[in-house]
């Protein structure tokens, strides 16, 4: 009796020893738990910080109010991240306090760090915003001022800086900033030569400040350079995250090392219930000396670690009854063997029945199991999740760098690239690429398609609302379809003629816009982690897509500027010789002036001198009538002539002037015939005309053929004493050809016909 009592107190003690060491187990592995629930978070917040770089920095809403989703949820995962260190260096104290003081510290600089980010973002602005919206408004400004301009040249030099700053803007390379500079540098010079250019040289200057000022935020953030803001991030984050590690490894080896200790303690208990049990027997009466000698052996070979057979039991009896109690102890040891054997090869399911899972061990066992068991599906479902969090960054890496090159492939190859790595990379047997014809958007066309690790030359073309593809696109939402319409794909293998058992579609979308669509096709069905991944692939594939098309429109812009840069210079050159041409003639032409005024002057005083001979008598009337009406004659034959009313209609007029004038329906004005705006014109300023001023000069009108005629004339308003203005009397002869519309707007205001009003009002050109 007292052999059983003692033994019952051993088994007691061996369970709460083991239970010690069970309980400090489970303490060290939600230890582990706890370094793994920081990692997770900080898995979070660096998507948290990326998905605020990738979503937020084009959010117009976040640069007026200043609040983000995104950094309410990085203050969130924050908070968690400080609550689980503060927990991790309060479960024990034997953790290494200079690792989690050092992930603390690289911690809070990580927080430094994106709020400097956040800060430097919002002052770079977007769009109408901060930096970035003065920016635009100073290119508004400064096209603004070279409209007005009109000058070709000036508008060849805008459309160049434009360039540069589109091309750094897309592929922020500092060199695009130097070409900007040295375009920016030869415009300001050109305007140099005019004081009339004070202001756009201004404007040009402004814009180049601000461009400036734009790229020292990239560069602080990290946009350019390699450098910056987030260069710190990443520098702060691989800090933390081998913090952790050290951490991480520091909490395994003490769980290993207090697994161990358990099982030891356990032996050493086993061990010591030997002895004790040996010693017991030892003062029993002789007469069960050979069974307790039986027993001893027994004893002893557990006490040696070994798990013997059970002992063969005869008779009801204080010691067949230890021999049971010893048996059963076996029994247990043995299933605890097995199960620390499982334990130790990681399988946390195996089943166990020690002491039939009742008392102590037996509840620690099963307590300690079912920890272990949630503690290995944590860890499992946390390795998953960082797997496919792996495989999610390394694809968009891959892409990422595939799309930097865009420059380099043209769109047909850029997009075999991408149905290429997007079939290889989620494993899939076929893949190709749609997108909407820039002509025709109700078109969806073919690029390029991919099968079998070959690259398949297909041409189709299909209406925007036909099939899957044009559904994808009407709709702007991915499509995934797991039971394949028969004869859907086109394309087999040369191994066979089997179907694959998923189909996604995935749209080519960039703010609300379809450009095209992605079809993937695998035997298996893609997850849950693989169609977001391919999404947010699809989406920066449109951003690309977007800018290889601006960027072959640019280049076929300034194909189209440099063509025409070469006609103007060979128009320069023409025009040029014109000019010297035109010198020639004008020469010609002021000697031909010369001598009409001096005809007018004598016709004048030929008319003055008939006047003078009306005052001298009624019987020399008749003569002189009859030579005014030879000098009218010889006027309306010779010369282009024609009298306007006050309102600039034609009364009368003779043949010649109704040949060189256009009109219509035999009618004429004043302003009948003006020539078309793409030629230079001038218009006879008609009011001046009605206050008394005559005109002496050279326009220019279309005659009846619809042909351009420079006419030399004479037009002058007549009064009758202090009465208005009676009739104005037009005079005057077509130029040649040769020297007619070249000659240009040239002529003089006079106020009647002698040379002290010519000289008191000068010469001004007919406007």
């Amino acid at each position: 009796m007292c052999t059983a009592v003692g033994l019952m107190a051993l088994l007691v003690s061996i369970g709460f020893i083991t239970n010690y060491y069970l309980q400090r187990s489970f303490s060290q592995y939600q230890l582990l738990s706890e370094v793994d629930n920081i990692a997770i978070l900080g898995q979070q917040i660096r998507k948290t910080e990326k998905d605020f770089l990738l979503k937020e920095t084009i959010n117009p809403e976040f640069y007026r109010t200043g609040k983000s989703e995104y950094i309410a949820l990085f203050d969130s995962l924050a908070r968690s991240i400080d609550s689980s260190l503060v927990r991790l260096s309060e479960v024990d104290a034997n953790l290494s306090t200079a690792d989690i003081k050092a992930v603390e510290s690289s911690f809070a600089e990580y927080k430094k760090q994106f709020a400097q980010l956040t800060a430097l973002t919002r002052t770079k602005g977007f769009k109408d915003f901060g930096i970035e919206g003065d920016f635009r408004s100073a290119i508004h400004s400064v096209e603004q001022e070279l409209e007005q301009r009109n000058d070709y040249k000036l508008t060849v030099y805008m459309l160049t800086l434009r360039r540069h700053e589109k091309d750094y803007l897309l592929r922020k390379e500092l060199r695009y900033r130097d070409k900007f500079t040295d375009v920016n540098a030869k415009l300001i010079r050109v305007l140099s030569d005019g004081s009339r250019n004070t202001k756009l040289i201004e404007l040009l200057k402004r814009y180049e400040s601000l461009f400036y000022l734009l790229i020292d935020k990239d560069i602080a953030i990290g946009l350019t350079g390699g450098g910056g803001v987030l260069a710190d991030i990443n520098q702060v984050s691989e800090s933390m995250e081998n913090g952790l590690d050290a951490i991480h490894t520091e909490v395994y080896n003490m769980s290993k090392a207090a697994i161990q200790n358990a099982v030891v303690a356990l032996f050493v208990a086993i061990i010591v219930l030997s002895v004790i049990a040996v010693a017991l027997i030892l003062r029993i009466s002789s007469h069960i000396v050979r069974s307790i000698h039986k027993l001893q052996r027994y004893i002893l070979k557990l006490g040696q670690g070994e798990l013997p057979e059970a002992i063969a039991i005869d008779g009801s009896n204080e010691i067949t009854q230890m021999a049971d109690a010893v048996n059963i102890l076996t029994n247990n040891l043995k299933r605890t063997q097995a199960f620390a054997i499982e334990v130790g090869n990681g399988n946390f399911e195996s089943e166990v029945n020690v002491f039939n899972n009742q008392g102590d061990l037996g509840g620690a066992l099963i307590e300690m199991r079912a920890k272990l068991l949630q503690v290995a599906q944590e860890r499992e479902q946390s390795r998953m999740a960082d797997s496919q969090r792996l495989w999610v960054n390394e694809g968009l890496a891959l892409f990422a760098q595939l799309l930097r090159g865009n420059g380099e492939h043209s769109l047909q190859e850029l997009s075999f690239l991408i149905v290429k790595n997007m079939v290889k990379y989620t494993g899939s047997n076929q893949g190709a690429l749609f997108l909407v014809d820039d002509e025709d958007s109700s078109t969806i066309n073919l690029v390029s398609a991919f099968a079998y690790d070959r690259r398949k030359y297909l041409k189709k073309s299909m209406h925007i609302r036909e099939g899957l593809v044009g559904v994808c696109v009407l709709e702007a939402e991915t499509t995934l379809i797991t039971d394949i319409p028969e004869g859907y794909l086109q394309i087999t293998s040369g191994l066979g003629q089997a179907s694959p058992n998923c189909l996604l579609l995935v749209p080519l979308k960039v703010s609300d816009r379809v450009y095209g669509v992605v079809e993937i096709a695998s035997f298996k069905v893609l997850e849950s982690y693989q169609i977001d991944f391919l999404e947010r692939v699809a989406e920066n594939v449109a951003s690309t897509i977007q800018m290889v098309k601006v960027n072959e429109r640019t280049a076929q812009l300034l194909e189209q500027t440099q063509s025409q840069a070469e006609i103007l210079a060979a128009q320069e050159e023409e025009m040029r010789q014109n000019l010297e041409e035109l010198q020639a003639t004008q020469e010609s032409l002021s000697q031909r002036e010369l001598e009409l005024r001096n005809e007018l002057a004598d016709k004048d005083i030929e008319v003055e001198h008939l006047k003078q001979q009306l005052v001298l008598g009624v019987n020399r009337s008749g003569n002189q009538h009859k030579l005014l009406e030879n000098v009218y004659a010889a006027v309306e034959t010779s010369f282009l002539f024609a009298e306007f009313d006050v309102l600039g209609n034609a009364t009368k007029w003779n043949k010649l002037f109704a040949n060189s004038w256009q009109g219509s329906n035999n009618r004429f004005s004043v302003l009948d015939g003006s020539i078309p705006e793409q030629v230079t014109d001038n218009q006879m300023d008609w009011e001046r005309v009605t206050k008394g001023e005559a005109y002496i000069g050279t326009i220019h009108r279309l005659n009846n053929n619809g042909k351009v005629v420079s006419i030399y004339c004479s037009v002058t308003p007549l009064f009758e004493a202090e009465a208005p203005l009676q009739k104005v009397v037009f005079i005057g002869f077509p130029i040649p050809d040769k020297m007619a519309y070249n000659q240009g707007v040239s002529g003089k205001w006079v106020r009647g016909f002698n040379q002290e009003h010519l000289a008191e009002y000068g010469d001004v050109c007919l406007s």
